[in-house]
């Protein structure tokens, strides 16, 4: 062979080992994409692409055509709008924008064979896997009967085509259209079986729509009761009969979609904080919350913030303060007080390492329990916070289950009555009780526990535990809590052991003077210095990033009761914007 011929072999050999190369990269880029895709999906439902029918003005097909096509295409994409509000509403789900998960826009239009550029997106295209989603086609039809729209809903899942769902849905109104297809959707999605084994057990729903759609009515229902209540405040004598009432269809549709799927821990947690509200009126309705707190713990042993929620319950149930008339028998309090013991002991030991450690390794064994939704769910528990806590989530519950049973142990002692028997090992356990609290939200470790809360500047100082008058200088006006100030708040306490602890000092201002730890016996003192610590709990706990408090969640706490009823309390729920006239 001659030169050229040789030089003509090498230039070809040296072309076909870059193609060779460059197809690997390409091959091998869109391998890790897609497995980066993989393992970020893990335990996750696919995001939703709501899309509508684009239609073709010119030939007539879809939503185009002449007439009173550019109407429907224009409605149809206001109902496309409003479904995606209401699904990232209603929907843990991800939802994305209509082109963002697609490899091609919504409208695509011709590439230009003159862009410089047009190979590289090509083989960008090529290189990066597409992401997997569920596209939700909507197209406007012409009606059958007058006053009805017509909507044809296709589930799609992208980038394969294959459609996984599809109906069509006749409704008079749009709103009644709108969360028909939110409801289709959301049950439809979450019932494919590659979808269940991305969703913990106690977050499937059933096949049947019907059973989600009562759901969605009752928290509609519930949302416009709250909204009543909020407009039209009344004052408290006409509560106990009004929120009954207004709560009645909420829970009429709550009790309907259990029928469907008894054991979705959402529904039911809903159903249970709902009776629990009416429960502060009709001490029969609190029964049942806790009976359905008691069942959903039997069914889902492992739920921890189920098993909390029942906790909780059976020890609120115990305090007399929480209840109103008829008050409940020594005995059947005393059965509460126990059982509630019984579930903080069964709480703390879920929460152990091993505990956590051993209920995630039977998500990851093939052919058992192998869920990466529940895997999920508990390497959440033992996976560190972002900055700056970076606490576990199991560390900062733990420290408001610690906080929990100390309000626990003060509810106890409220209903001991001063003469007891029992009054040295009622106080003891108080004083432990207030040490546990403090070394639980206040930073330091110098001196007793009720004055390092109640007197944290200088609680180390105050070893006799008395009232100091000139410590607790006039506050300004609106701000009761202004002399807490300083570097006194452990780092990384989350917001909810603040805000036990607020309840726990809020249960503490009636206690009687023989169980109060130092030598507290002025009452309004007492009570002045109690108030004091728990506003400055409930602020640290709305000065916490990701705080959940709300102010109908603190209006409607049975254990604040004692807090609203003193002056400091009243001016920090007027500054607060919470209506005491409706609290219960």
């Amino acid at each position: 062979m001659d030169q050229t011929g040789i030089r003509i072999a090498s230039g070809v050999a040296v072309w076909i080992f870059a193609a060779f190369g460059g197809l690997l990269i390409v091959l091998l880029s869109r391998a890790v994409t897609s497995a980066a895709q993989y393992l970020r999906g893990q335990g996750r439902i696919l995001p939703l692409v709501v899309r509508p029918d684009p239609g073709d003005g010119e030939t007539g097909s879809g939503n185009g055509g002449d007439g009173s096509a550019a109407a429907r295409r224009q409605a149809c994409r206001e109902l496309a709008a409003h479904l995606a509000v209401h699904l990232s509403a209603t929907s843990n789900d991800s939802l994305l924008a209509p082109g963002a998960a697609s490899p091609t826009p919504v409208a695509p239009s011709p590439q230009a064979s003159s862009t410089p550029h047009g190979w590289l997106e090509s083989v960008v295209r090529l290189a990066v896997s597409r992401p997997r989603a569920f596209h939700v086609h909507l197209t406007e039809m012409e009606p059958v009967e007058e006053g009805l729209r017509r909507v044809s809903v296709r589930i799609v899942r992208a980038p394969q085509g294959q459609i996984v769902a599809a109906t069509v849905v006749e409704k008079p109104r749009d709103e009644q259209l709108v969360e028909t297809l939110a409801c289709y959707t959301t049950v439809s999605v979450r019932g494919l079986p590659a979808m269940r084994r991305r969703i913990p057990r106690w977050e499937r729903w059933d096949h049947d729509v019907r059973g989600y759609a009562r759901f969605r009515h009752g928290v509609t229902e519930q949302e416009k009761a709250q909204a009543r209540e909020q407009a039209r405040p009344l004052p408290a004598p006409l509560l106990a009969y009004s929120v009954p009432r207004r709560y009645a269809a909420a829970l009429r549709a709550f009790a309907d979609a259990a029928e469907y799927s008894p054991g979705n821990l959402t529904l039911r947690l809903h159903q249970a904080a709902l009776h629990e509200r009416v429960g502060s009126y009709r001490p029969k309705e609190y029964a049942k919350a806790i009976d359905i707190y008691q069942r959903c713990t039997e069914l889902w042993p492992g739920h921890i913030e189920t098993a909390y929620r029942t906790a909780i319950a059976y020890s609120r149930g115990s305090t007399p303060v929480r209840r109103g008339s008829p008050r409940l028998s020594e005995n059947e309090m005393e059965r509460l007080h126990d059982t509630a013991n019984r579930h903080f002991d069964d709480l703390e030991r879920r929460l152990r390492r091993r505990a956590l450690a051993r209920c995630w390794a039977r998500t990851v064994v093939p052919g058992g329990r192998w869920n990466p939704g529940e895997r999920r769910y508990w390497s959440s528990w033992l996976t560190p916070l972002p900055l700056p806590a970076r606490r576990s989530r199991r560390s900062t519950f733990r420290g408001a289950i610690v906080i929990a049973r100390a309000g626990h142990t003060m509810g106890g002692a409220l209903r001991t009555p001063d003469d007891s028997p029992r009054l040295r090992e009622i106080q003891r356990e108080v004083e432990t009780a207030f040490e546990r609290v403090a070394r639980q939200v206040m930073s330091g470790s110098r001196g007793p526990g009720h004055l390092r809360l109640l007197y944290p500047q200088r609680g180390h100082s105050l070893r006799g535990g008395v009232h100091d008058a000139a410590w607790h200088a006039t506050p300004l006006p609106g701000r009761p809590t202004s002399r807490f100030w300083g570097p006194l708040r452990r780092p990384g306490v989350g917001w909810l052991a603040h805000y036990n602890a607020a309840c726990f000092l809020a249960l503490a201002i009636p206690l009687a003077p023989a169980f109060r730890p130092g030598r507290y016996a002025d009452d309004g003192q007492w009570s002045e210095d109690c108030a004091r610590a728990a506003l400055n709990q409930l602020d640290n706990s709305l000065r916490t990033p990701d705080t959940e408090l709300t102010t109908g969640w603190i209006l409607h706490d049975a254990d604040l009761q004692a807090l609203w009823k003193t002056e400091l309390g009243a001016r920090w729920a007027s500054f607060m914007g919470v209506p005491l006239s409706r609290a219960r």
